[in-house]
């Protein structure tokens, strides 16, 4: 947490051009692979839909033009049973039926008594799959009012189905027609070939917006990253001085603030938390005290054994430790530590006034965790009242409290790095602690830059 006027810089310089474009590249990347996707589907399917609604209204058209025809001669009963309808179909059949843009292949006509008036199929279409599909759309129905326009797939080739009532002169339908449309090979080609120039023309336009404004987008991610860093650096110097000011107070040594914040965070990594946790361990673990701003000078400092009552005031420093940070949106995730610091994992602990004592998992992870730490740092540092114990007596002393006061599973987990803590950090309160926790916060807060933007 110790950050001096010439490391100021460092955690700002680790932000290079060359992190800033990770950064910006992983985003913007994100970004832009979702909108070329969007635009690009968008754009085929849109500029297709249109360009066969393009061929569709030719057909339309050009179908509606025989709609007359039909419904005179469907007006006339005898007209069907003589095979007039079928004679005027088949002239259809021979007539100009083939387009720049299709050709009608197949026609299929009822009349309202259902029987089939008329019919002309091509000699590629005179399937049963054919025919079945133009009588099923030629099945009369009074609900039938309005073309219905289908597109189909027959023998891997696109299809347009027409199918539409005949109506008399008055409005009265007369019966039902059908007709298939396929549009030639060259008309398909020329819109595929028309729907992906569209389409990369949009992806083309997105890409170059996107070269444009990457220039704009790294340099405003640069200073926002300047900023954010600049901004924790000044959170994490006001809980340094915070903490400072209390272990001052306190103890008259700041040390112990950052040995504990040490041996929380190696049993913390032993264990696997991640990241976000980390964080609020290593501030609780720092601020864990901080409430002792508010206790009484005459309790505080009192060099002997307290009184029921001067304990109960004691106790109270968890409860305004919460209350000060509270206020600071910041360190609300070391309220675990700041609260529960004091919770034992027998049930014989305490937490703020009027609160009831945690036992077992139900006490906070971190807390559980800073537990150990702080009867670690406190056994083996000095005191006013007592020398500090060596490492095998230490460890004795807390074996007997496993259950009790600590974690079962954390106190072995510690087991497995206590010795290498004990030698590099018991009992010094030189500029080690400090330097060891100015890279844990390095790690922690600072080299994560999509945390901070």
């Amino acid at each position: 947490m110790t950050i001096s006027k010439a490391s100021k810089k460092d955690p700002i310089d680790s932000f290079n051009k060359v992190n800033i474009y990770k950064l910006v590249n992983k985003r913007l990347g994100g970004v832009l692979i979702l909108v070329l996707t969007i635009i690009g589907t968008s754009s085929y399917y849109l500029e297709q839909h249109r360009l066969i609604k393009i061929i569709q209204d030719i057909a339309i058209q050009r179908a509606n033009q025989y709609v007359t025809e039909f419904g005179i001669l469907l007006s006339d009963q005898q007209a069907v049973d003589n095979g007039s309808v079928q004679k005027s179909i088949e002239k259809f059949a021979e007539s100009d039926t083939t387009f720049t843009v299709g050709t009608f292949v197949s026609v299929f006509v009822r009349d309202t008594r259902g029987k089939v008036a008329a019919s002309f199929h091509s000699d590629k279409y005179t399937t049963k799959i054919v025919i079945d599909i133009l009588k099923q759309s030629t099945q009369v129905s009074d609900k039938t009012t309005e073309m219905t326009v289908k597109q189909i797939e027959i023998d891997s080739q696109q299809l347009i189905l027409l199918s539409f009532p005949v109506m008399s002169k008055t409005n009265v339908p007369l019966g039902q027609a059908a007709i298939l449309f396929l549009p030639t090979t060259e008309r398909l080609q020329l819109i595929q070939t028309n729907t992906w120039r569209t389409t990369l023309s949009a992806i083309f336009i997105v890409l170059v917006t996107a070269l444009g404004l990457y220039p704009v987008i790294i340099r405003l991610t640069h200073q926002l990253s300047l900023l954010s860093t600049n901004l924790l650096i000044a959170n994490l110097q006001t809980a340094k001085a915070l903490g400072n000011a209390i272990a001052k107070r306190d103890s008259d040594t700041d040390a112990h603030n950052y040995r504990v914040t040490i041996y929380s965070v190696r049993l913390a990594e032993a264990i696997g938390l991640d990241t976000k946790k980390m964080q609020g361990l290593i501030k609780g673990a720092f601020l864990h005290d901080v409430g002792k701003i508010g206790t009484p000078d005459n309790i505080l400092l009192k060099p002997g054994k307290l009184t029921e009552s001067e304990f109960s005031e004691m106790k109270n420093h968890v409860g305004h430790g919460v209350d000060i940070i509270k206020n600071s949106s910041w360190l609300q995730d070391a309220e675990d530590v700041v609260l529960h610091h004091h919770e034992k994992y027998g049930g014989n602990g305490y937490a703020a006034s009027g609160d009831k004592a945690l036992t077992g998992k139900n006490i906070p992870l971190a807390a559980r965790i800073f537990a150990i730490a702080d009867v670690f740092d406190a056994l083996t540092s000095r005191r006013p009242y007592k020398e500090p114990f060596d490492f095998d007596t230490t460890m004795t002393e807390m074996e007997k409290n496993v259950g009790t006061h600590f974690d079962p599973e954390l106190f072995i987990a510690f087991q497995s790095i206590a010795k290498p803590l004990y030698s590099t950090l018991a009992n010094r309160d030189d500029e080690l602690p400090k330097d060891i926790l100015k890279e844990i916060v390095q790690l922690y807060f600072l080299n994560n830059m999509e945390q901070l933007l």
